[in-house]
């Protein structure tokens, strides 16, 4: 088996526990994944305690066609959508899902996340669009 940058995978395991340490998430919801190298990447588990598991736990996922390359526990719910995000975007090197309260709700309205400052003006020219509100059949079906 490919061997992976152990560091990568460990700072994925502590950014996930940081979003709960933050109360960007709540429970096991939201999760960070992260780019392993140009076809992989690993991800939370699904629905697990981080304090109890190690990030050698981790899944690792091969973006091109969506197989687990080791399966210790299974990944999160989201790993189409960020199969998806990193099949489309190359350059993304990693991926944070929150479900904190604000952002949950700003999402939920379907307004664009506004520009409300210079920096975030240095990497973003217009507003940031929100996508927009799914029909009944995607819902239905695999919507990534």
């Amino acid at each position: 088996m490919k061997k992976f940058d152990l560091k990568k995978i460990k700072e994925c395991w502590i950014q996930n526990k940081n979003l709960l340490k933050n109360f960007l998430v709540f429970d096991s919801f939201g999760n960070v994944s992260q780019r392993l190298d140009e076809n992989h990447f690993t991800i939370k588990p699904s629905g697990v305690n981080l304090n109890k598991i190690s990030y050698l736990d981790f899944p690792i996922i091969n973006i091109n066609n969506g197989f687990v390359v080791n399966n210790k526990l299974k990944p999160s719910t989201d790993t189409p959508t960020h199969r998806a995000i990193y099949n489309k975007y190359r350059n993304i090197g990693g991926i944070a899902h929150t479900h904190s309260i604000y952002a949950t709700a700003w999402s939920q309205s379907g307004k664009t996340v506004p520009i409300l400052g210079t920096t975030h003006a240095d990497y973003w020219e217009k507003n940031i669009p929100i996508t927009e509100n799914l029909k009944k059949n995607e819902i239905i079906k695999n919507y990534e």
